[in-house]
């Protein structure tokens, strides 16, 4: 059963983008709501482990808090995680259904105005969007920022997808690339384990044996630490992309499906610039991914993006 402050947001903003708003609402009570369990659950860790040295009693537990303590810290961060990627699909639905009538929103403008229904109207008031009713008779005209449902307007919102459109990107390297590398060093980690060890063992009857094997022993933190370095980058220039109106970077679950949650800008492919696919259309399957790709380089062979200024 739904609120009416959720009624009101329906109206305004579509059922899809008005769901996604309470998905959001939820895991993040239940991001915040798990972190004070956490520390609660280590904060009872430390106390054992004290009482354990005074008394010398009293240390069976500690095992099971820190497995519960990291339990609990695991799921407050991926309600985090979810939380975040549902806001992003909020936005793009809640662009979707105001397109018709403000064309050129951003997701920053529209995540500003959905966090309370008065900033909201107020929002619609400024940008001068003319009132949508849903078809239902829940939809009364007394609000006058109403909007149609997402799925009533995705036709008419964005255009057929062509493999002509491109835009310009953001100058460096794009997150797509920064992931690519980071997923590159994850994977020759392991090789490069193998490697390090097979040479200490080689070299430690050496003079310096010792002092070389400890010198590639530290090599395996380092790589970590670059690789975590090229992922955070990743991130950073991703969020800068999405600020930019456009996302480079998609990721593929274990069955191969692609998770394009930032709906609401251009989806670019970053080795020619061309769009894959248009802001607010709905997010692709692989297949449609694939051949999109495919289509697009054989389109654009030596095409390289253009650079913002």
């Amino acid at each position: 059963m739904t609120t009416v402050v959720e009624d009101e947001w329906v109206r305004r903003i579509g059922p899809e983008a008005a769901k996604m708003r309470r998905a959001r609402a939820r895991l993040r009570m239940w991001a915040w709501g798990l972190v004070p369990v956490a520390f609660a659950t280590f904060a009872v860790l430390i106390g054992v482990i004290a009482r354990f040295h005074r008394t010398g009693q009293g240390f069976s537990p500690v095992l099971p808090l820190v497995f519960l303590g990291a339990f609990v810290l695991l799921g407050a961060t991926v309600c985090g995680v979810l939380a975040r990627g549902t806001g992003f699909r909020m936005e793009g639905a809640a662009l979707a259904a105001l397109r018709p009538t403000v064309s050129d929103a951003t997701p920053l403008e529209i995540r500003a105005a959905l966090r309370r229904i008065d900033r909201f109207d107020r929002w619609v008031r400024e940008r001068g969007a003319v009132a949508h009713v849903t078809a239902p008779a829940a939809a009364t005209p007394a609000t006058p920022s109403s909007v149609v449902a997402p799925s009533a307007v995705a036709s008419s919102a964005t255009a057929p997808w062509r493999p002509e459109t491109s835009r310009a990107l953001l100058p460096g390297r794009t997150s797509f690339q920064w992931f690519r590398l980071a997923l590159g060093m994850l994977v020759a980690a392991a090789p490069l384990m193998m490697v390090v060890m097979l040479t200490g063992l080689i070299l430690r009857r050496l003079p310096d044996g010792p002092v070389i094997v400890f010198v590639l022993w530290c090599l395996l933190p380092a790589w970590m630490l670059l690789t975590l370095g090229c992922s955070v980058l990743g991130h950073a220039r991703q969020n800068a992309e999405y600020r930019a109106g456009y996302r480079t970077a998609v990721g593929r679950t274990r069955g191969g499906a692609i998770i394009d949650d930032r709906t609401g800008v251009d989806l670019v492919d970053s080795k020619t610039g061309v769009v894959i696919r248009p802001a607010c259309a709905p997010s692709l399957n692989r297949a449609t991914y694939d051949a999109r790709i495919r289509e697009i380089r054989a389109a654009h062979p030596d095409a390289t993006p253009q650079r913002l200024g």
